[in-house]
Formats: structure tokens, C-alpha cells, sequence
């Protein structure tokens, strides 16, 4: 989801195929647009969300996770090396589109069977990475680990392959 105010910025600088029509009169500008995008890596494609094509927005939906699911078939969790304060956390990755796998019910269900918790933490701190943590509300130390561990992947993507995420 993407605000109409985004939309707006995003057209100004090219980085859309087609503009997104966002003027809705009694819409803020911070209202989300919901669209169907292909993420092009410098480009964004999509197809706005709107009555006039829901039967359209379904077979698009269809076919986007029938095409997610063969692409991301042959990538498996993996865990990262485990420290004393982190453990369990796993990762998806060595794929463009590793973070969508969440999207897909049976790879979150996967995730919430490995990890043995029925809440998820995640995050992708690089393109093609996604992170997960069983989440542990009362966990403070385990969380500020997982959050710093993202924040570094973030900042320094060569440290994913040092710590044998794939990358």
C-alpha cells in the first residue's frame, strides 16, 4: 500500500510506468492507494485497485502468487548461526522476492512450524532477505539482539554473507 501523496512523488520523478490516478476528492493525502505493483527494481508497474475491474484484481491476484510460489519453490528456511541471546531466528533468501514468501499462507504457516511460536518477527534488511524471530514480547534481550541483527544487515549488506545468510 502506498499513499496518494507517494503516488504523487513517485510520478513526478519517473519512477512509475503509468501515473497513479489519485485524485479522489475526499481522500487525505496520506490515504493509502492500493494497487497490484510489479516491483521492476528502478520502476513500479501496477494496476489500481479499484469496482470497475475486482474480477480482473482476483485472476491478477491468482496468477501473482501461482507465479510467487514456482519462483520461490527451490529457496528453504534456513537458520542463522544461534548466539547466546538470539536463537531461532531463520531466513529466506538468494532470491529478488524472498520477502514476499510471507504472502504465500503455506510458506507463514512453514515459518510458525519452524520456528514453534505463533508469533513472527521479521524483517528484510536487504533485497532478497527476509529475517524471522519467533517473537517473544518479554524477551527484551533476544529482541533488541534481533532488531540490532537487522539494523547491521541493513546498514552493511556484506555481512550477510559473513554470517552465512544468503545474500
Amino acid at each position: 500500500m502506498k499513499s496518494a501523496e507517494w503516488a504523487e512523488q513517485a510520478t513526478q520523478r519517473g519512477l512509475l510506468f503509468s501515473p497513479l490516478n489519485t485524485a479522489f476528492a475526499s481522500v487525505p493525502a496520506m490515504a493509502p492507494a492500493i494497487a497490484y505493483a510489479i516491483d521492476q527494481g528502478e520502476t513500479v508497474a501496477f494496476v489500481p485497485a479499484t469496482e470497475t475491474n475486482q474480477q480482473s484484481l482476483s485472476e491478477i491476484q491468482a496468477s501473482a502468487f501461482a507465479s510467487l510460489r514456482q519462483r520461490l519453490s527451490a529457496v528453504d528456511w534456513q537458520h542463522v548461526d544461534e548466539t547466546d541471546t538470539l536463537k531461532n531466528v531463520l531466513v529466506f533468501g538468494g532470491d529478488f522476492n524472498a520477502a514476499e514468501c510471507l504472502l504465500l499462507p503455506e510458506r507463514l504457516q512453514e515459518a510458525h512450524a519452524i520456528a514453534q511460536s505463533p508469533s513472527l518477527l521479521a524483517c528484510t534488511p536487504t533485497r532478497g532477505v527476509l529475517l524471522v524471530w519467533p517473537y517473544a514480547k518479554e524477551d527484551k534481550p533476544a529482541l533488541e539482539a534481533f532488531l540490532d541483527l537487522c539494523h547491521q544487515l541493513y546498514y552493511d549488506e556484506g555481512l550477510c554473507c559473513t554470517n552465512k545468510i544468503p545474500c
